[in-house]
């Protein structure tokens, strides 16, 4: 039995943890200049680098394929706040979105992005069309459509959607972040207030920069139409 028999194969389950690729040039650069191994085991060894190189070339590929499918606008506003929120439950709650590679992690933040998404166009939209006489003015209906094709209007109203999404999903993380500290009765911990803190924080800019871009969206709309009268 060569010396790599037992040393190869775990490896094999491990095509995704590149610091355990890198210990494993580095012992194989060790044990050629020592010339601790056999013809054999570099076999073994050049078998477990084709094998990883083949992972990493079909993961190349199929995260092209994968962002070829979606258009800018679908990773802007789906895939950026639904990578955030997976990387921020996993770091800082006691919950964990469980994935075994990359491919895994961006159609899980695609889902969840869109979940979000939905959550910020069904209820805090609704939420602030309706409290007063602080709800957003927006352009009237008619009026949009009749400029939603220029470009600079497009370009606003994605950068209005993300923030409405970003909005949602801090709500979301302030939800689970409460809900967590309070069922297991630590809510008044330094490390609890402060994570509270900052998500409130970070909630307001964006509830700012909504109600900031949605007139200004609505001073552009008026504007276009003027210039067409």
């Amino acid at each position: 039995m060569s010396y790599w028999t037992d040393k190869t194969l775990p490896f094999l389950d491990s095509f995704y943890n590149y610091r355990s690729i890198r210990i494993f040039s580095l012992v194989e650069k060790y044990l050629v200049i020592k010339r601790k191994i056999s013809f054999s085991d570099k076999a073994d060894i050049l078998l477990t680098k084709l094998i990883i190189r083949e992972k990493e070339l079909f993961m190349e590929d199929a995260i092209k394929e994968l962002f070829g499918m979606l258009s800018k606008y679908e990773i802007f506003v789906n895939m950026l706040p639904g990578s955030m929120f997976c990387v921020i439950l996993n770091r800082f709650t006691v919950f964990s979105i469980p994935y075994d590679s990359i491919i895994e992690f961006l159609i899980l933040s695609y889902l969840f992005g869109l979940l979000i998404g939905r959550i910020g166009s069904l209820i805090v939209e609704k939420i602030f069309s309706s409290i007063g006489s602080l709800s957003v003015k927006r352009a009237p209906y008619g009026d949009y459509l009749k400029v939603e094709n220029d470009a600079k209007i497009k370009t606003l109203n994605e950068k209005n959607t993300l923030y409405r999404t970003m909005i949602a999903m801090f709500l979301v993380l302030f939800i689970i972040f409460f809900s967590e500290a309070f069922f297991q009765s630590y809510i008044y911990e330094y490390m609890n207030v402060i994570k509270l803190v900052v998500v409130l924080l970070v909630l307001c800019l964006f509830i700012s920069s909504y109600y900031k871009q949605t007139n200004y969206i609505r001073k552009n709309v008026q504007h276009l139409l003027e210039r067409d009268l």
